[in-house]
């Protein structure tokens, strides 16, 4: 009896083990507007940063904000970081710690538009190509 019990265990064991070999993870799903083709700094992002983060007074050279993001070069230590990633996607519903901020001294947009968020955040998962 004890023997059967033995191998009926060693047996669902086998089993167990063999069960996972052949589970296969599903393929990514790639968003087909995140294309590393058009979605480059050069390309895309550079008029957001623009529009959104530098401009007069706001992450550009001599102003109070932290970097100058008027450059590829510029912002490279703050993805690198992933500081721009949580600041303008994960706080961006902050009104204090998003960016754009919902500051009284903010001349700019006080949020991005899902669109422009949307080509950010791939920009983003591309690994911020140049």
């Amino acid at each position: 009896m004890r023997k059967t019990i033995e191998n009926l265990f060693l047996f669902m064991l086998l089993l167990a083990s063999l069960a996972c070999t052949r589970d296969k993870l599903p393929e990514p799903q790639v968003d087909e507007a995140c294309d590393i083709e058009t979605i480059k700094y050069t390309g895309e992002i550079k008029p957001l940063i623009d529009l959104y983060c530098a401009f007069s007074g706001c992450h550009v050279e001599l102003s109070d904000a932290p970097g100058n993001f008027s450059t590829y070069e510029g912002m490279e230590n703050y993805l690198s970081a992933e500081q721009f990633q949580y600041y303008v996607i994960e706080l961006k519903d902050d009104p204090q710690l998003g960016m754009p901020p919902d500051w009284p001294s903010n001349s700019g947009s006080y949020s991005i538009p899902n669109e422009d968020l949307d080509k950010i955040q791939c920009w983003i998962d591309l690994n911020y190509p140049k």
